[in-house]
């Protein structure tokens, strides 16, 4: 499945969005959350989060002026969450959490 956002908003410029991609690519350890002062903690989640799923997604300039993030969903992610009942796993959280 393949999912695209369209922002227009101020965009990104070409050099942060080569590196935001990049990190993307290659998720970076939290630690470097420390070293940086103007990091970009949701990019940063979604890069984690993205490559722990096989998730993946790429940063281009939109055509309206902002950013379009591309986001590619394997297969296996689609066919295994339709085999989670989720009225009944639901249910089963809530009553352990009782």
């Amino acid at each position: 499945m393949v999912i695209e956002i369209i922002d227009q908003g101020l965009g990104m410029m070409p050099a942060d969005r080569d590196q935001a991609n990049a990190m993307l690519r290659q998720p970076p350890d939290l630690s470097v959350l420390r070293l940086s002062s103007n990091s970009r903690l949701g990019l940063i989640v979604m890069a984690l989060l993205a490559g722990r799923s096989g998730i993946r997604v790429t940063l281009s300039e939109s055509d309206y002026g902002g950013i379009k993030a591309v986001i590619l969903i394997p297969a296996s992610i689609i066919h295994s969450a339709g085999t989670h009942d989720g009225p009944e796993t639901i249910r089963a959280v809530e009553q352990a959490s009782r």
